[in-house]
C-alpha cells in the first residue's frame, strides 16, 4: 500500500505523490529472534484483528503469518534485528538446548537458519544484521534499490517461477524450494486435503520430523501419500482447479505456516477474445506457456518452500492431487465446469 500511494493521482491537481517525491527503498525490519515461531506456528485464528493490529473489521481473516510473508517478499532491504539474541554457527553447544522437530534451537534460535528462510522468501533483497536497531543510514537511504517496474511484478517468487533465476539456499539449514507445474487441473477435494495436511502439520509441530519419516508410510507400514506435504512451510502461485469457475479463471493459492487460502483470480487469457481483449505483445510473451490442444494458458504454477523437504516425494504427492486420466477426459468433453462441479464439488464455493 505504501508504494501504491505514489501512483495515485490527486483529483484536484492531477498530480501524484511520485511527481514530487521519490520512493528510494522499501525497508522491512524483522524481529529475527521470533520470526520462525511467528511464521511457522501462527494459526488460522491468529489474525491481525484478534491481536488488535488492525483498526477496522475489514479483511478480518488476514493472519499474522501472511502479514510477515507480505512484508518480507516486497522489501528491497530487510533488517534482521535482535541478532544478539540468536545463536550463530559455531556457537558453543551449551548455549543451546535440545533441537525441536524443526531443527531449531529451543533456547536460542539460529540466525543462519532465519537468514536462509528469509532468502528463500525474497532472494533479491539485501539482508542487514542489526542489534537494537542500529543500522548505518547509508544501508537504507539513497540506495536506489526500489523499482516501480519490479514492484509491479510482485510477488517476487514469480521471477523464480517463470525464469528459474533463484539458486536454492544451501541444504545446510534444510530450506529448499522448487516450482511445481502441470497443465492438468487439481481435484478440488484432494487439493483441500493437501493444504489442510500441510497447515495442520505445522500447527502440530510435525514439520521436518514428519517429512523425514515420509518414506516409511503410516504407523502400520501403510503408505500415506500426503505425508511428504508436512515439510512445506510456504507455497504460492496460480492454480488450475476443477471447479465450476476454475476453467474460466485462475485461482490464487497461498500457504504460509499454518494458514492457507485459495481465492478466485483473473480470467485465463484463453477465455478472452484475442483480437479485442489481449494487450499488444501478449501472444508472443505467453507462446512458450500456451497449450494448443485446448488448454491455452491454463496451468498450475506454484513455488513451494519447505524445510528438510524431499522434493521428489512432495512433487509426487502434489501430482496425486491432480485429476486422473478418466476424470480429466470426461470433464474435457462434457461442459467441464458443470461436470466438475457435480462430480467433485467445491470446498471454496467460488
Amino acid at each position: 500500500p505504501v508504494a501504491e500511494t505514489f501512483t495515485f493521482k490527486d483529483e484536484a491537481t492531477g498530480l501524484s505523490l511520485g511527481a514530487v517525491a521519490t520512493l528510494d527503498t522499501m525497508v522491512t525490519v524483522v524481529d529475527a529472534a521470533t520470526f520462525e515461531r511467528e511464521f511457522l506456528r501462527s494459526g488460522q485464528g491468529d489474525t491481525l484483528f484478534s491481536r488488535g493490529w488492525q483498526a477496522t473489521e475489514e479483511d478480518t481473516e488476514r493472519t499474522v503469518a501472511h502479514l510477515l510473508v507480505d512484508q518480507v517478499e516486497f522489501a528491497n532491504v530487510i533488517v534482521l534485528n535482535k541478532c544478539d539474541l540468536m545463536r550463530r554457527d559455531g556457537a558453543d553447544s551449551t548455549e543451546c538446548g535440545k533441537e525441536d522437530e524443526w531443527g531449531a534451537c529451543d533456547l536460542l534460535p539460529s540466525l543462519e537458519a532465519v537468514k536462509a528462510l528469509v532468502r528463500e522468501l525474497n532472494p533479491g533483497a539485501r539482508l542487514i544484521e542489526a542489534t537494537r536497531g542500529a543500522v548505518d543510514p547509508r544501508e537504507v537511504l539513497g540506495t536506489g534499490r526500489y523499482s516501480l517496474a519490479k514492484a509491479q511484478e510482485h510477488p517476487a517468487w514469480l521471477a523464480e517461477a517463470r525464469h528459474g533465476e533463484h539458486t536454492p539456499e544451501t541444504i545446510e539449514y534444510g530450506i529448499t524450494s522448487f516450482t511445481f507445474r502441470s497443465r492438468r487441473p487439481f481435484h478440488p477435494a484432494k487439493l483441500k486435503a493437501a493444504l489442510d495436511r500441510a497447515t495442520n502439520a505445522v500447527k502440530a509441530g510435525v514439520g521436518a520430523a514428519g517429512a523425514a519419516a515420509a518414506a516409511t508410510g503410516g504407523e502400520e507400514g501403510e503408505e500415506d501419500p500426503l505425508k511428504p506435504l508436512e515439510s512445506i512451510v510456504r507455497a504460492k502461485g496460480i492454480a488450475y482447479v476443477a471447479t465450476r469457475g476454475g476453467r474460466a479463471r485462475q485461482a490464487t493459492l497461498s500457504l504460509a505456516g499454518q494458514c492457507a487460502y485459495l481465492l478466485p483470480g483473473p480470467p485465463w487469457w484463453a477465455t478472452l477474445d484475442q483480437a479485442t481483449e489481449w494487450p499488444q505483445g501478449l501472444a508472443e510473451a505467453i507462446a512458450p506457456l500456451w497449450d494448443p490442444g485446448g488448454g491455452g494458458d491454463r496451468q498450475n504454477e506454484l513455488v513451494v518452500i519447505g524445510r528438510r523437504m524431499r522434493e521428489a516425494e512432495v512433487r509426487a504427492a502434489l501430482e496425486k492431487c491432480l485429476l486422473s486420466d478418466h476424470e480429466f477426459v470426461e470433464g474435457a468433453h462434457v461442459r467441464p465446469e458443470e461436470t466438475w462441479h457435480q462430480e467433485f464439488g467445491d470446498p471454496w464455493d467460488w
